[in-house]
């Protein structure tokens, strides 16, 4: 029997990660054993238990192969501020944050790995016990990802960017609970969710800043041109994506409002006489 090498080796421990995310995807963490995966890979335990002290172990090294969404935002929007601040140029606050807010859901749209390793972390795991670790991961890109967005909120305030009486932390906030959201719902609901990602950001940040609302298509609506979500199609609103026009008033509808039978015989200007009352003129 030929010596294993250690190129074989990782062939096999690749091909494991590779089936422990099938695995996980469809059946969950804590419904998923070893001996699952093992089987799943066509290899026994003892392959996983070479390349892994436990099911922790795996699922760890399953999450160091990606990028969480919030990392690549965070690390995308650094990217961005440190070349805007190398170039001289003012920076423009609310663009950034535009930006940082699309990048997450153009990884999910191209990298499928990253999406079904996020949609186990946010959907397939009950972080308690010995499972709670897992979460530190995501809990810390959420903080950092957070601050980031608050001191951009407070360059915009600083800017008077920020709509009066809007707090930098509040604004940020919003917008990380509003990122969080959308992400739930795209790894929970496929693709149907994407084209509504740029416009709720859009209305969003609109809504935080002081009179530079941006429609949605419109120049201001896009990420600033250096970053890397520019030109993806979630920073733009679908071309098949209708748009909203405004609502048409209620159609008034007779039956809805039927007629005073006494209304005829009323004088149009005079009111109606009271029991008793001689009617004027009489």
């Amino acid at each position: 029997m030929p010596r294993r090498t250690k190129q074989d080796a990782q062939i096999t421990r690749e091909r494991l990660l590779d089936t422990a995310e099938r695995v996980f995807l469809a059946r969950g963490l804590s419904r998923s054993s070893l001996q699952d995966i093992a089987q799943a890979a066509g290899l026994t335990r003892g392959a996983i238990y070479w390349h892994f002290a436990d099911k922790l172990a795996l699922f760890d090294a399953m999450m160091a192969r990606v990028d969480l969404p919030l990392e690549q935002a965070l690390a995308s929007a650094e990217q961005a501020l440190a070349t805007v601040q190398a170039s001289g140029q003012p920076t423009d606050p609310l663009a950034m944050l535009r930006a940082l807010a699309l990048t997450p859901f153009a990884l999910l749209q191209q990298d499928e790995r990253a999406r079904r390793v996020f949609t186990i972390l946010l959907h397939r795991a009950e972080y308690v016990g010995d499972l709670a670790p897992l979460a530190q991961r995501q809990d810390g890109a959420q903080r950092d990802c957070g601050q980031r967005m608050e001191r951009l909120f407070q360059a915009a305030h600083d800017q008077g960017g920020l709509a009066p009486g809007m707090a930098p932390r509040g604004a940020a906030v919003a917008l990380l609970a509003l990122i969080d959201g959308l992400l739930r719902l795209c790894t929970a609901s496929g693709d149907a969710v994407l084209p509504m990602v740029a416009p709720a950001i859009n209305a969003l940040l609109d809504g935080l800043s002081a009179g530079r609302p941006a429609t949605v298509g419109s120049a201001n609506s896009q990420p600033a041109a250096h970053h890397p979500a520019a030109h993806h199609p979630a920073a733009q609103h679908p071309a098949h994506l209708p748009a909203h026009p405004p609502a048409d008033p209620p159609a008034h509808h007779p039956a809805d409002h039927p007629a005073d039978p006494h209304a005829a015989a009323r004088d149009p200007v005079d009111p109606a006489p009271s029991p008793g009352q001689t009617p004027p003129g009489a």
